[in-house]
C-alpha cells in the first residue's frame, strides 16, 4: 500500500484517540488564546502602573523643587528690591563726590 492510498483509509477508535491528543497538544483553542490575551493584558496593566509610579514620584519630585522655588521667590524679590535702592543711592553719592571732587563737570 502506497502513502496516499495509507491515508484514505479509515481511523480506528485508538488512533483517532492519540491523533487528537497530538493535535491538541499543538492547537492553541480559543479558551488557550484567552487566556494568552489575558495574561499579555495583565502584563500590560502591570507595566503601565509601574511606569506611571515612576512619573507620579518624579512629579513629586519637581512640584517640591518648584514649591521651594516659589516659596523663596517674594524674599528674593524683595531683596533685589533692596539692592536696586542701595545701588541708586551710591550712585548718587558717588555723582555728587565726583561733581565735589571736580572728576565730572
Amino acid at each position: 500500500m502506497n502513502q496516499t492510498d495509507e491515508l484514505d483509509q479509515p481511523l480506528s477508535k485508538g488512533e483517532f484517540r492519540d491523533y487528537v491528543k497530538t493535535v491538541s497538544k499543538i492547537v492553541a483553542t480559543k479558551e488557550d488564546l484567552k487566556e494568552g490575551l489575558r495574561e499579555m493584558k495583565e502584563e500590560i496593566r502591570t507595566e503601565i502602573i509601574g511606569s506611571n509610579q515612576k512619573v507620579m514620584a518624579s512629579n513629586d519630585q519637581v512640584i517640591q523643587k518648584l514649591d521651594k522655588i516659589l516659596t523663596e521667590l517674594p524674599a528674593t524679590t524683595h531683596r533685589l528690591d533692596e539692592h536696586d535702592k542701595e545701588i541708586t543711592k551710591l550712585k548718587t553719592r558717588t555723582a555728587k563726590l565726583e561733581v565735589q571732587v571736580g572728576i565730572v563737570n
